[in-house]
């Protein structure tokens, strides 16, 4: 027999109700509330793996038209709504289950952003306490006695599958065939609702260490980026992650730019339409099966540059996001540096050799590194890149000399323009910079004016 929705809210509220009496217990034996804790970080998990394993009969169900649930059909329902049928038993109301489906996984989504505090933090509660606890014997196994240690591997192993399973969940919350997607009544509408589960689930992490957090968010670099290809708004975690403190901005961006780095062909967007001109119905030298193939060529040539342009955005932002974390935490010079020349050297390289792909984001990439690095004292970053002004300057004095794109044109003087480097550097590189000045002022730009 399946409970109510209702009934499974309740429950799981219930047990967020005693997290933070655990969190503060008195016993003189700690693990014991260690122990609760990660029982409950468990039984959240199981939850959401129980909504998330229901995805495949939801889609099954969706394959069946004339299937009949509760009176309706799954016809022009959402995913979710089915969702809350299916958890829900017969004769209950189906929009009451549907709002307690999205506030349960809204409910989990903030009970386990408590939770990771609370099991980080827990060995420093002890300690202030001054509950002593019984002596550690050598080799005693860390997930039996753990009421003194941060972040076991069980407990990574937990975390880990909830970041898995968290980025399908939460995209529920933003459900487009809803009724509240305009805040009636006084709620707040879906898109609101998706956004608070991302800044939720962002925040669980701002405190781990450097160490915990390579072991969990580190390790599912890639379902984020897919989150945020699938989903622009899903920036919000990066950006949050980026922005919350000096230590966690400095972790991400690490973790971040050395998976970006050793992708950045990801880029690349088609220069190709994808559009195939498909034969008559009447042509006589083609048969209907040829036919019918070259009509499926050309619709998966078109998705597949859809999901190249959807992809390259999205690896474009992000770099732009750890771009714009040094104006707040400068410290995360120092995890950019050692790429330096890389990502510079990489995006040149493809804007001059690739002529099956545009060159757009490769640019605008060097645009932000070149007003990152020029916008604040970044010494070391002007050395790193010494080396690689004179093949820079050339090189982008070559597209600039070949391009007719007027955007690309604006963005190349700019790059000339901003390169981040001392005047006694450029000096002997004068002769292209003066023919690029004397563009930018005859240009219609009041920002290349000023730049010229």
């Amino acid at each position: 027999m399946v409970l109510p929705m209702s009934t499974q809210y309740t429950a799981v509220r219930t047990l967020l109700s005693v997290v933070d009496i655990v969190f503060n217990n008195k016993d003189r034996n700690p693990q014991i509330g260690r122990d609760i804790l990660v029982r409950i970080l468990k039984t959240l998990g199981d939850k959401l793996d129980a909504l998330h394993s229901c995805r495949g009969q939801v889609e099954k169900l969706k394959g069946h038209n004339g299937l009949v649930l509760h009176e309706s059909t799954t016809e022009g329902l959402s995913d979710l709504a089915i969702l809350a049928q299916l958890e829900s038993p017969v004769g209950s109301d189906a929009k009451e289950s549907l709002r307690d489906l999205k506030s349960m996984v809204r409910a989990i989504i903030v009970g386990h952003k408590t939770l990771i505090w609370y099991i980080n933090k827990y060995r420093g509660q002890r300690e202030k306490d001054k509950i002593e606890a019984p002596p550690l014997q050598p080799g005693t196994n860390e997930e039996v006695s753990s009421a003194m240690l941060k972040i076991t591997h069980t407990e990574q192993a937990l975390i880990d599958r909830y970041i898995r399973l968290a980025f399908p969940c939460i995209k529920w919350l933003k459900d487009e065939n809803s009724n509240d997607t305009n805040g009636a009544n006084g709620t707040k509408p879906s898109a609101d609702h998706f956004r608070d589960a991302l800044s939720y689930f962002a925040a669980a992490f701002t405190v781990l260490d450097g160490y915990d957090l390579c072991r969990t968010l580190g390790r599912r670099l890639e379902e984020l980026i897919e989150a945020v290809t699938d989903d622009p708004a899903a920036i919000l975690v990066p950006r949050h992650l980026l922005a919350a403190n000096a230590t966690t901005s400095f972790e991400f961006c690490t973790l971040l730019l050395n998976f970006l780095v050793e992708r950045m062909d990801m880029l690349a967007t088609s220069v190709h339409t994808g559009i195939q001109f498909v034969p008559p119905a009447d042509s006589c030298d083609v048969n209907e099966a040829s036919r019918l193939q070259a009509l499926m060529d050309s619709h998966n040539s078109m998705e597949s540059k859809d999901d190249m342009m959807k992809r390259s955005s999205a690896h474009l932002q992000l770099f732009e996001r750890v771009l714009k974390s040094l104006s707040s935490f400068p410290e995360n010079e120092r995890a950019l540096r050692p790429h330096l020349r890389k990502i510079v050297s990489k995006c040149l390289q493809a804007s001059m050799e690739k002529e099956d792909f545009k060159v757009d984001n490769h640019c605008m990439l060097l645009r932000y590194i070149f007003r990152s690095i020029s916008a604040g004292k970044f010494e070391e970053s002007y050395r790193e890149l010494l080396p690689l002004i004179p093949t820079v300057l050339n090189g982008l004095f070559r597209i600039f000399r070949a391009t007719d794109d007027p955007f690309l044109h604006h963005t190349i003087i700019e790059l000339l323009l901003t390169i981040p480097a001392r005047l006694s550097s450029l000096l002997p590189h004068m002769n292209i910079l003066l023919r690029v000045i004397i563009s930018a002022l005859e240009s219609q730009s009041g920002d290349l004016v000023n730049l010229g």
